[in-house]
């Protein structure tokens, strides 16, 4: 009797290193693969310099064709090279989906891992064949991930996504509660957003505080968070150009931080167009700070110097400042 997995409770299949024709393996059958947004360059240099290291796992089906198990990626390369045979590891068509899932989930985690895309479709492929308590005790930390119902679901929902949404999953372009947020926004909303996580390096915190904000001017004045992104204000820089993904950052959180706290935004232009008028916007060695948001008229006044006479010429240039109508207009913001 083979032996049986301890926690599983099923047959551990027997094995052997064999020679298959690379046509009969069927590559359309993904049953137990979940790679995606690869870059299969590394494992061609390493396959053309030294061969192949690790074979594929493959389960004969009844109909005598190969469902690859694990090496998908091994598979592709070798199909690119066109080796008209592949050494592969072959188990028989008994074996188990439980053990073949499992046996696809090890090689992954114990190998290059998987991306948050990859953990989720392997997510929902082990919810089809395990209670969910199991899967989040026993496999979620094979993915790397806490057994947490809530990181489960979160990664469920990179599934419901468009394949555009996916692929920047896939290249960790998109964080995992982003795409969780993003599931429950209007497709329509989800189309006109796409061209900014594509253009622009948007790291997780900025990627939540981009859909807080797009959510709440969208509540606040009735309209689709897509009457925002068309704006011309947002959508002319981002199809600028000319200017660079830094501007376009820039100027993106420039005009939803206007457009969702006008008051405070104009303060703080008032502000600068004053202390330029004073002289004192970006001085080296002056600077005048208001309180955080303006809440009440207080400012904080910064000086460096080097040397007594340094100081004394600073005071005098502040003596001069007192007398100045856009100091008395700071102190009243």
């Amino acid at each position: 009797m083979p032996p049986r997995h301890p926690a599983s409770n099923f047959a551990i299949p027997a094995m052997e290193l064999v020679r298959i024709d690379r046509t009969s393996l069927d590559e359309a059958d993904r049953t137990f693969v979940v790679s995606a947004g690869f870059d299969l360059a590394p494992l061609r240099t390493s396959i053309q310099t030294l061969g192949l290291l690790q074979p594929p796992l493959v389960r004969q089906r009844p109909d005598g064709r190969g469902q690859i198990i694990a090496g998908w990626q091994r598979f592709l390369v070798l199909q690119e090279l066109a080796w008209p045979t592949i050494p592969v590891f072959l188990v028989p068509p008994e074996t188990t989906p439980q053990w073949c899932l499992l046996a696809s989930l090890h090689d992954n985690a114990l190998g290059r891992g998987f991306n948050p895309l990859e953990a989720a479709a392997m997510c929902q492929r082990l919810l089809a064949l395990f209670p969910q308590e199991v899967v989040l005790r026993d496999h979620l930390p094979k993915l790397g991930l806490p057994p947490s119902p809530t990181i489960l679901q979160h990664h469920l929902a990179l599934l419901t996504l468009e394949e555009p949404w996916q692929e920047l999953a896939a290249r960790r372009r998109l964080s995992v509660i982003a795409g969780a947020r993003l599931s429950q926004w209007p497709v329509a909303d989800r189309q006109a957003l796409l061209p900014w996580f594509q253009t622009l390096p948007l790291s997780h915190s900025k990627q939540l505080d981009f859909l807080a904000y797009l959510t709440t001017l969208s509540r606040r004045h009735h309209t689709a968070a897509a009457f925002w992104l068309a704006q011309p204000e947002l959508a002319g820089p981002l199809q600028d150009p000319a200017l660079t993904p830094t501007a376009k950052d820039r100027l993106l959180w420039e005009t939803l931080r206007r457009w969702l706290f006008p008051r405070l935004s104009q303060a703080r232009q008032t502000a600068q167009d004053h202390l330029k008028a004073l002289g004192v916007w970006q001085h080296p060695h002056i600077r005048l700070q208001p309180s955080p948001a303006f809440e009440d008229a207080s400012w904080r006044l910064e000086l460096r110097f080097e040397t007594p006479d340094q100081l004394a010429r600073q005071a005098r240039q502040l003596q001069d400042l007192a007398d100045r109508p856009e100091l008395a207009a700071l102190c009243q913001l």
